[in-house]
């Protein structure tokens, strides 16, 4: 039943549709989960945002989180500090929103030791570091980022003149 709690935790966190392909039963009141979150720098608004419906949705839901940040976006060291410390906790499950395909996989082998649900959010852990270190995620929540790059593709054919130019901003590499 606890697994019910962190899933649906995260499940409504991002507003996927497939809570009820998730859920096999619902969590009673005295089976409350205990979740620790770990996010991205706050110094970016999503992970401001992402924050703040994760502990939103806790409350809604009867779920006690604790949630840490890094300290900015490129603090990929300091992330996974935090989630070592919160891995020596007595957690239910671990809600894992990583910096890097990498940065958070050694801090997560206690977790995975101690056999607690790993959820990972938004930016994936590598699955092949994952296995080298011992665990594997138990499911991923997220954006495909691919396919959402090709749906914006397609919108700004239609929004601009054959043979403009367009610039491409990158995001954090990685």
């Amino acid at each position: 039943m606890r697994m019910f709690n962190c899933l649906k935790l995260g499940t409504n966190l991002l507003g996927a549709g497939m809570l009820a392909a998730i859920v096999a039963a619902p969590a009673h009141a005295e089976d409350t989960a205990k979740v620790a979150a770990i996010v991205k720098g706050l110094d970016n608004p999503f992970f401001q945002t992402m924050q703040k419906g994760i502990e939103e949705q806790a409350k809604a839901n009867g779920v006690n989180v604790s949630v840490q940040a890094a300290a900015n976006m490129g603090d990929a060291t300091g992330q996974a500090d935090r989630l070592t410390a919160m891995a020596m906790q007595d957690f239910d499950c671990y809600l894992v929103n990583p910096i890097s395909v990498s940065n958070l996989v050694q801090a997560l082998v206690p977790v995975a030791q101690k056999k607690k649900p790993i959820v990972n959010i938004d930016s994936t852990i590598d699955p092949e570091q994952a296995k080298a270190a011992g665990f594997a995620v138990s499911t991923y929540i997220g954006t495909d980022n691919v396919a959402a790059g090709a749906l914006a593709g397609e919108e700004m054919l239609k929004l601009v003149p054959k043979g403009s130019k367009v610039a491409l901003v990158a995001g954090i590499i990685g």
